[in-house]
C-alpha cells in the first residue's frame, strides 16, 4: 500500500468536474475569508488586466461541452501562478487553507469536492474580473494546473484504497495477454496492421503522467481519435464509420501494450472529476470504452 501511494506521488495524473456548486464541502473554510474581504484583492486593476491579457492570448486547441484544452506553457502557467499566489495575498492564504484541509484529512468526501472548490473560485474570479465567456474555460484549466498538483498525493492515496488490488490484477492480465496477436483479441484482419496502434499506444501511456482532469481528458481524446483515424485509414474506404465493434477490440489491444499499469486508478480519477455534461459528451464515451477495456482485460482468462 505505502509503496503504491509513493508511486502515485512520483508521477502526475489527472480529470475534471464542472458541477455547479450548491453547498460546498469547504464552505466552513471559506466563510471567514469571505467575511474578511477575500475577493477584494481581485479589485487591483493591474492584476486584473494582466490575468485577462494572459487569458486572451491563450490559444484554445479544442472545446467540448464545459471543458476546453490549451497546451501546457510553463512560462504562461508560471505567470498565472504568480498572480494567483501573490505574496501575502488573501487568495494565497485561502487556497492554502483549503489545500491544508485536504492534506490533513484526506477522504473520499474531501477529494471529491476539490473541483467544487476550484469551480467556486472560478465563479468569483469571473464575476470580479468580468472575464469574457470565451476565457472562462481557459481560466478553469489554469486553476486546475495550479491547484491539482498540490493535492495529487492525497487524491491518489484515497482512490488507491479501492483500486490497488484491481490495478495489480490488471497488470498481471496485461502481461499474460501481451503475447496475443490482434486477431486473437478480436481485432478484424483489416485493422490488425501495426500502423493502427503505433501512435495510440504511446499516447495512452501518457495518461500516467498527467496532473489535472482536463489534461487527462486531452490524452484520452487524442489516443482514441488516433485509433479511429488509423482504423479508417486501414479500412477499404477512408470515410468508413468506425463503430464499437471495430473500435473496442482495437482499444483493448492498445491498453494491453500501453504503459498504464495503474489504469483502474486513472479511470477512477477521471470518473471522480467528470461532470454530467462531460459524461454525456465525446470524452464520456471514450472513458466508458476505456473502463470496458480495463474490465475485459482484468477478467480475461488466456489459455
Amino acid at each position: 500500500m505505502i509503496k503504491k501511494i509513493v508511486r502515485f506521488c512520483e508521477i502526475r495524473k489527472s480529470l475534471c468536474d464542472l458541477i455547479q456548486v450548491q453547498q460546498p464541502y469547504f464552505q466552513h473554510v471559506l466563510s471567514d475569508s469571505k467575511e474578511k474581504g477575500f475577493f477584494s484583492v481581485f479589485s487591483s486593476s493591474e492584476r486584473v488586466s494582466r490575468i485577462k491579457s494572459l487569458l486572451h492570448k491563450t490559444p484554445i486547441e479544442w472545446s467540448d461541452t464545459d471543458v476546453s484544452f490549451h497546451h501546457w506553457d510553463s512560462t504562461e502557467q508560471e505567470k498565472f501562478n504568480c498572480l494567483l499566489f501573490k505574496k501575502d495575498s488573501q487568495e494565497k492564504a485561502w487556497i492554502s487553507r483549503v489545500v491544508g484541509t485536504v492534506q490533513r484529512e484526506p477522504s473520499t468526501e474531501s477529494v471529491s469536492q476539490i473541483s467544487h472548490f476550484i469551480d467556486y473560485l472560478l465563479s468569483h474570479m469571473v464575476q470580479s474580473y468580468q472575464v469574457p465567456k470565451s476565457s472562462v474555460l481557459p481560466l478553469k484549466l489554469y486553476l486546475e494546473r495550479s491547484i491539482f498538483p498540490l493535492l495529487i498525493e492525497q487524491i491518489f492515496s484515497v482512490i488507491g484504497l479501492t483500486t490497488l488490488s484491481k490495478d495489480s490484477l490488471f497488470r498481471h492480465k496485461q502481461q499474460l495477454l501481451s503475447h496475443l496477436s490482434p486477431g486473437e483479441l478480436g481485432v478484424s484482419l483489416a485493422y490488425s496492421n501495426r500502423r493502427v496502434f503505433q501512435h495510440a499506444v504511446p499516447i495512452l501511456s501518457d495518461l500516467s503522467f498527467q496532473s489535472t482532469p482536463t489534461d487527462s481528458f486531452h490524452v484520452l481524446r487524442m489516443g482514441c481519435r488516433s485509433l479511429i483515424s488509423e482504423s479508417q485509414n486501414a479500412s477499404a474506404s477512408p470515410h468508413t464509420l468506425i463503430g464499437a465493434d471495430v473500435f473496442f477490440p482495437v482499444l483493448i489491444y492498445t491498453c494491453i501494450h500501453a504503459d498504464i499499469p495503474d489504469l483502474w486508478s486513472l479511470i477512477q480519477f477521471c470518473k471522480t472529476f467528470s461532470s454530467e455534461q462531460i459524461k454525456a459528451a465525446e470524452i464520456g464515451y471514450y472513458l466508458s470504452c476505456l473502463e470496458g477495456a480495463a474490465k475485459y482485460i482484468s477478467e480475461a482468462e488466456p489459455s
